[in-house]
C-alpha cells in the first residue's frame, strides 16, 4: 500500500479503514479479513472512530500434549501478566484487554479438544472434586464403624488405615 505507518494523529483512524478496506488475505478476500481484527463505528456527530481491535497471537504448545494443570497455571499467569501490562500502557479509550484461548484451525470458534485454558481448569477441577469425594468418603466410613463396632479406637485405626491405603 502506499500509505507509510505512523500517520499524524488525526489521520490514524482514517488510515487504518482505507488499510483495511484494501487490506488482502491469503483467501484473496478483503474488508471480511480486517473486520475480524477491528472494529469500525460512526459516532453521534458522524464521525468514524475505532470500537474496538483485536490481537492475535500464536503460542507455540504443542496440541497434542496435556500438559499437568501446574504447569499451564504458570503460563496462563504469564499471560495474564502481559494482558495487565497491555491495559496499564494502553488506557481505557478501548477498554480492556481480554484474552481469549481458540484452536488454531477456527480463530472464530471456541473448539474445547485445543483450548489448553479449559483443560487447565477442568484438571484443577477433577482434583478438588476427588480430595472432597475422598474426604466425605472417609468421614462417613468413620461414623458407620464408630456406628457397628461402638468402639472409638477400632474405627480411627480402621480409617487411617482406609486413608493411608489411598
Amino acid at each position: 500500500h502506499s500509505k507509510i505507518f505512523p500517520v499524524p494523529d488525526t489521520g490514524v483512524v482514517t488510515a487504518v479503514k482505507e488499510w483495511c478496506d484494501n487490506a488482502i488475505d491469503v483467501d484473496g478476500d478483503t474488508a471480511q479479513y480486517c473486520s475480524r481484527y477491528v472494529g469500525f463505528e460512526v459516532d453521534a456527530n458522524g464521525d468514524l472512530f475505532i470500537a474496538w481491535t483485536r490481537v492475535v497471537m500464536g503460542v507455540k504448545m504443542n496440541d497434542n500434549v496435556f500438559l499437568p494443570a501446574s504447569e499451564l497455571r504458570e503460563k496462563y499467569d504469564d499471560y495474564e501478566g502481559l494482558v495487565d501490562e497491555i491495559n496499564e500502557a494502553v488506557g481505557t479509550t478501548l477498554g480492556d484487554a481480554f484474552q481469549v484461548a481458540v484452536g488454531a484451525e477456527d480463530p472464530g470458534g471456541q473448539p474445547l479438544a485445543n483450548n489448553k485454558w479449559i483443560n487447565m481448569v477442568l484438571q484443577e477441577l477433577y482434583v478438588r472434586m476427588s480430595t472432597v469425594g475422598v474426604v466425605i468418603g472417609i468421614s462417613i466410613a468413620f461414623v458407620v464403624l464408630v456406628l457397628s463396632t461402638r468402639n472409638l479406637l477400632a474405627a480411627s485405626i480402621s480409617v487411617l488405615s482406609i486413608a493411608c491405603a489411598l
